[in-house]
């Protein structure tokens, strides 16, 4: 799945300027056998490019986010090439912190209704701290391969206080709710931010950004009307909503950087890839039947290794 990728370390290492982007295709090959990959040229003078991915039945667009705050299209053409537009779809760079390792354009999910509801959600690192955001842009009414710039609608904010670790993975669910990652901020997370309930950093957060009536951009979808930083509402299924102290929107904890997740297509399993802090890569697996609520063990296990960080016990049996 081009939108499912397991954590590695560093954005740094993962952005390469001027890299070339390639589309894995799996032959339909029988599972018992041998299966062969291939690989296939999309696009190349890219600056820093970090996630690629396609609208809901519309594989001939793919669309690439570059780090530094834009968001651009290839289009299959009839021979099978891509063909990568020279305007983007959307250039957002200069309303970014841009200049850090994990700052920028981090994450991308389009609507699961695209071709109704055109929206787009981006994670992002607006300039302050810099903190972490989700905002949503509408497509242009007059060119699908454009977005309409002044349709900015900011859904959520992460206020962060350390420099690091902002995941950056954002996706809807088989539910329909929307689901995303915040990292711990770093620094070995001295805060114990990833484990408190109290804070939304290191955790896998679950939002209704389309209200009742299932429909977004309408009032419903807004049950925080005094804030402007929270255009969303709270499924009435979260796990910690009877939790004194906890946030509602998380739906699980104890994750240091968790960068790329991913649903399983078939199944609805959640797999999370969460960067290690210098011993282990973890890949953590929630089953589809979950109701949320699990506790991933960061900052005092480091996949099953203990940390041994003050005020830290081994959380395994």
């Amino acid at each position: 799945m081009m939108n499912n990728s397991i954590a590695r370390r560093g954005v740094a290492r993962r952005a390469l300027s001027l890299a070339l982007v390639f589309c894995a295709v799996l032959a339909l090959t029988p599972r018992a056998q041998a299966q062969t990959l291939k690989s296939r040229l999309v696009a190349n003078g890219l600056t820093y490019p970090l996630w690629v991915g396609s609208p809901p039945n519309s594989a001939d667009r793919i669309f690439i986010l570059e780090q530094r705050g834009k968001v651009r299209i290839a289009d299959r053409q009839l021979n099978g090439s891509y063909s990568l537009r020279a305007t983007p779809f959307l250039d957002i760079t200069s309303l970014l912190t841009t200049t850090g390792l994990e700052y920028g354009l981090l994450g991308l999910a389009f609507h699961p209704n695209f071709e109704n509801h055109p929206y787009v959600y981006l994670v992002v690192t607006p300039p302050g701290t810099p903190g972490w955001a989700i905002w949503r842009y509408r497509v242009s009414a007059g060119d699908p391969n454009l977005a309409d710039a002044a349709s900015k609608q900011v859904v959520i904010v992460v206020d962060y206080s350390i420099a690091n670790h902002r995941a950056g993975w954002i996706e809807f669910g088989p539910d329909g709710y929307l689901y995303t990652t915040t990292g711990d901020g770093g620094e070995q997370d001295p805060t114990n931010s990833a484990s408190n309930l109290g804070v939304l950093r290191g955790k896998v957060l679950r939002i209704d950004v389309d209200g009742t009536d299932n429909i977004p951009g309408n009032a419903d979808d807004d049950a925080f009307p005094s804030d402007n930083n929270k255009n969303y509402s709270i499924p009435p299924n979260n796990p910690f909503l009877a939790t004194p102290g906890a946030q509602p929107e998380i739906w699980a904890y104890g994750l240091r950087n968790p960068w790329r997740c991913g649903f399983d297509r078939e199944t609805g399993d959640l797999w999370i890839g969460d960067v290690g802090q210098g011993q282990r890569e973890e890949i953590d697996f929630q089953s589809a039947s979950s109701t949320g609520g699990e506790f991933y063990g960061w900052r005092c296990l480091e996949g099953t290794n203990p940390t041994n960080y003050a005020g830290c016990v081994n959380p395994l049996p």
